[in-house]
């Protein structure tokens, strides 16, 4: 099951992306774009809450009769990097709106892509963030210079002229730029 989950949220991000992408020329600017998928996001946790019998409780710093769902005063007692989740998800989620026109969808997804997997050898090597330590080896080097080099042919393969030069046109910044803010947006 988790297999299937990881590949449907891999399906979903370039959907996401270019809906996204489309509903910033509707709002525009992709903050707006952002805080309107968002607010999307939060209707639909709000109601698969619901659905799912575990109750809307909307979260508060004050205690009530139903007590504390979301126990924000331990939060407070916790790393100040616990409240950078969201803050992330509008990087990544804003940054992927920028980058669709400028990179298209492939570069878009798999730029990211390797920055996550960069990310995730650094987290899992130094376990940063609480997280279980694994260190870096052999195998799995040889697994992100792989990605790497799948990541450099899709970004390097030839385009056809009029994709060419419609990028061109759109991105005044080098393209080069815009990859690497893909990667560690």
């Amino acid at each position: 099951m988790p297999i299937i989950l990881g590949f449907l949220a891999g399906v979903g991000l370039p959907i996401q992306t270019s809906v996204n992408t489309r509903l910033r020329k509707k709002v525009g600017s992709p903050f707006n774009a952002a805080l309107v998928s968002f607010l999307v996001g939060l209707l639909f946790l709000s109601a698969l809450l619901l659905v799912t019998g575990q109750g809307l409780h909307i979260p508060c710093l004050l205690y009530t009769s139903d007590g504390l769902h979301i126990p924000f005063a331990q939060l407070l007692n916790e790393p100040a990097w616990i409240w950078i989740g969201g803050i992330c998800g509008v990087v990544f989620l804003t940054g992927n709106i920028l980058l669709f026109p400028k990179l298209g969808g492939v570069q878009t997804v798999v730029l990211p892509v390797l920055g996550q997997i960069l990310m995730g050898l650094a987290i899992d090597n130094f376990g940063l963030f609480h997280s279980q330590q694994a260190s870096l080896t052999v195998f799995r080097i040889a697994g992100a210079v792989l990605v790497l080099l799948g990541v450099v042919l899709v970004s390097t393969a030839r385009e056809s002229k009029a994709e060419r030069n419609n990028r061109q046109k759109s991105a005044p910044v080098s393209s080069w730029l815009w990859r690497a803010f893909s990667v560690f947006s």
